[in-house]
């Protein structure tokens, strides 16, 4: 006979007990007997078909008999411990496939498991060694078995009476509550309650001192300069959360505080990708940009990356955006400059109207989502920059500025110029094993093309880019980083570049393959199982004109007289993370060897989907 005990629970003094008792028979069966186990979950012995599945000979074999139980729990209304259930499942595919199934009903549909193949598909239920359907009569323990008690109730009421800032799975702090099967499980992580050691004992100093080292790597707000995140240990976090019915957590949405990218990391002995950086706190600034606390800078997000991802693996990392002016408006605005009699304000009151409005696009990403945003707005300043609409820094004068009339004195024939942001990496190192990954370089540039109109206001490309539109781009990119310093959106934009280029190379090598994680929440291959939602919001199709003059005096039958100098731009952002991955002299293997002790000290550890 199996007894379940007493748990005490000890949170500021407070002391709850936990008590239940458990009699259930034990049974000695293969994990892929699936008559008796589909039997013992009839009778809702859950606890003997969980030993089952601990003595599987296989991980596939595991995993198939904790999907039923999952599913039977869930259809006995033990929820909680369904989620504990599938927590344990390895393979993301069939843990995914369940949760799709507990989605569509109560009664979980039936379902295969190939075993030699990661990949799962669905039956007819027509097989009886691969499918399970429990019967509906008998949920809750009939024939001498016992349903084990949900502490969702329970542990929320914990969260919220008792210090509700320190929870880990809520808000980044260092406590833990867990279901346990015969209880609930408490780990304070030192901070709920401070102990009190006796001098002399070095048992309980080894305790304190294991104890702290365990609280300091569950504060989420603590500086790092390494700060480590299990990408597939993530997704099962947020996969779990949203079974339940939750949202992920603020510091997983900010994916544990990291502001840069330094290494990825492959670990398939563990089955962990990993990617790794600086982080710590961050704060929201005025713009409602999350950023480091200490340096100022954004920090990255989860929905930026789930976007990335998805769009490495349907179109090899190509997404973009484009501000152009209309064909219409810029035939409009050289009539009223060649024939308007006005002057003044109303001159530029009608140059306004002549310019209208610019179309936005937003190709290869979902249009509504934070990518989208941050690319069009990074590109759309840059422009405002370039047309003397908004000032840069030392060295990055505008390019309206930079205009100066030929050794003729005659204004320069160009009325549109092409800026557009880029990738920018001077190499990728790895190891000589692949298994890690450190990318160098700026991550971003700007380049340049003159555009001249015709009469009928089309752009002509000249595939050329020289004097002010080309020193424009050179300055911008060399001082960029000063540039984001002033204007934080550009340093977003190059957290976005780090994520195409670290999702691509997840893709193109195949490192979530070989850590066999199919990424199943994260980039579903069917629409209609569970899957990661990312926020959205709404991105504006057109925007003003970034169009500007200037003043210039020339000289006219020898007299200097002053003409207008009317300067438009267009262009984008461009990424094409797949076709730089692709270039045969951008992958470099690391010689020096501090790649490779780099990931050995990074080690993923047992438990928890980030760690210093």
């Amino acid at each position: 006979m199996r007894h379940g005990f007493i748990h005490l629970l000890t949170c500021f003094g407070l002391t709850l007990a936990l008590c239940f008792t458990v009699f259930q028979p034990f049974v000695a069966l293969a994990a892929d007997d699936n008559s008796e186990v589909e039997t013992l979950l009839a009778r809702g012995e859950f606890a003997a078909a969980l030993a089952i599945a601990d003595d599987a000979d296989s991980t596939s074999q595991r995993d198939k008999v904790l999907g039923k139980v999952a599913s039977a729990q869930r259809s006995a209304g033990l929820i909680g411990q369904s989620l504990l259930t599938l927590r344990m499942i390895d393979n993301d595919v069939l843990r995914n496939r369940v949760l799709n199934q507990q989605n569509k009903s109560i009664s979980p549909l039936p379902f295969s498991v190939d075993s030699s193949h990661p990949h799962l598909s669905e039956t007819d239920g027509n097989n009886s060694e691969n499918t399970f359907s429990p019967e509906t009569n008998d949920r809750h323990g009939a024939g001498g078995g016992a349903a084990i008690a949900d502490f969702d109730p329970l542990i929320e009421l914990i969260q919220n009476t008792i210090d509700p800032q320190s929870w880990l799975d809520t808000n980044g702090g260092p406590g833990t509550i867990n279901e346990f099967r015969s209880g609930v499980t408490v780990d304070a992580g030192g901070t709920l309650r401070k102990a009190e050691f006796s001098a002399g004992n070095d048992l309980l100093k080894n305790l304190r001192d294991e104890s702290a080292r365990k609280a300091e790597n569950q504060n989420v707000f603590r500086e790092s300069d390494l700060r480590k995140i299990s990408l597939n240990r993530l997704e099962k976090e947020c996969q779990l959360l949203a079974a339940g019915g939750k949202n992920p957590t603020e510091s997983m949405e900010r994916l544990a505080g990291l502001y840069e990218i330094k290494y990825l990391l492959l670990y398939p002995e563990t089955g962990d990708v990993v990617i790794a950086g600086p982080a710590g706190n961050w704060k929201t600034d005025v713009e409602g940009t999350a950023v480091n606390v200490t340096t100022g800078k954004p920090v990255f997000r989860l929905d930026d990356f789930v976007v990335c991802l998805r769009n490495a693996v349907k179109l090899d990392g190509k997404f973009g955006c484009s501000i152009d002016p209309r064909q219409t408006n810029l035939q409009a605005t050289q009539e009223f400059i060649a024939t308007s009699p006005l002057k003044g304000k109303r001159w530029r009151d009608g140059l306004r109207t002549a310019l209208g409005l610019q179309d936005i696009t937003v190709d290869g990403i979902d249009p509504q989502s934070v990518v989208a945003r941050v690319i069009v707005e990074a590109d759309y300043r840059m422009k405002l920059v370039g047309m003397d609409l908004e000032k840069g820094v030392p060295g990055v004068e505008s390019f309206l500025s930079r205009v100066e009339l030929d050794k003729d004195g005659n204004v320069p024939p160009q009325d549109v110029m092409r800026l557009e942001f880029v990738l920018n990496y001077e190499n990728v190192s790895v190891t000589d094993t692949k298994d890690a990954y450190q990318l160098h370089g700026q991550g971003v540039k700007v380049i340049s093309e003159q555009e001249l109109l015709d009469a009928r206001g089309k752009r002509i490309q000249t595939g050329k880019s020289t004097g002010p539109a080309d020193e424009f781009a050179r300055g911008f990119t060399k001082h960029f980083n000063a540039m984001a310093a002033k204007y934080p959106i550009y340093r977003q934009l190059k957290n976005i570049f780090d994520l195409a280029m670290v999702t691509n190379l997840i893709k193109s090598h195949q490192l979530a393959k070989k850590c066999n994680w199919n990424m199943a929440y994260f980039v579903p291959t069917d629409r209609s199982h569970l899957s990661y939602e990312n926020r959205r919001g709404s991105i504006p199709k057109e925007v003003s004109t970034v169009m500007n003059y200037r003043e210039i005096d020339v000289r006219q039958g020898g007299r200097r007289v002053k003409t207008h100098l009317v300067v438009g731009v267009s262009g984008g952002v461009t990424v094409d993370a797949g076709s730089v991955l692709g270039s045969n002299d951008l992958i470099k293997t690391d010689t020096y060897g501090k790649l490779r002790l780099d990931r050995k000290t990074a080690k993923p550890p047992s438990e928890n989907w980030w760690w210093d």
